[in-house]
């Protein structure tokens, strides 16, 4: 269900997908509910590590493709602190793209644009108290992306559980227009 590139989670279980009408408990309204159920530790300890990389260097050149190289790396472990009634599971995950945004720059093959025009731009702009319009180099979209995730299950007298998440995503999807 999640479509995104290059993504991996080492954190889901499994997926619910649930379709209207469903248990009332789940919400009052109509349409498709989607749950994650995350994973958590067990009496042994278990882990996964994962990596990928992806660059220009795997497709042929031409002058039309654009240069870019993809890099993801995540990890999990999960396991007991205490046997049987303290467990510990934790994620990570990063991912860093790194690829030319579209349009002509200086020195591009079909470039369009001459320094020149670039300087009066820059001087018009610097009229509204503009300082710097840019300088006409190619510019390389970077989407940094981690994601960490930590769950403990305590199983506690009287039937208890406690479960305590944190879930932190930090991503950045600049587009140049």
């Amino acid at each position: 269900l999640i479509c995104a590139k290059s993504v991996r989670s080492d954190s889901v279980k499994e997926y619910q997908g649930l379709l209207s009408p469903f248990d009332v408990r789940q919400g009052s309204f109509g349409g498709l509910l989607i749950n994650a159920v995350t994973k958590s530790g067990t009496n042994a300890w278990h882990g996964t590590v994962y990596g990928d990389s992806r660059s220009q260097s795997l497709t042929r050149s031409q002058p039309y493709l654009l240069a870019y190289k993809s890099q993801h790396v995540s990890a999990s472990v999960g396991g007991p602190l205490m046997k049987d009634k303290l467990f510990l599971f934790a994620s990570g995950e990063v991912q860093k793209l790194d690829q030319p945004a579209g349009g002509s720059y200086l020195g591009a093959p079909d470039q369009f644009v001459t320094q020149s025009t670039i300087d009066a731009v820059n001087a018009a702009a610097a009229k509204y108290g503009l300082a710097d319009g840019g300088t006409g180099e190619q510019i390389f979209k970077q989407n940094p992306n981690r994601n960490a995730f930590v769950r403990m299950d305590a199983y506690l007298p009287f039937s208890t559980r406690l479960v305590l998440r944190h879930n932190s995503a930090s991503a950045d999807n600049t587009i140049y227009g």
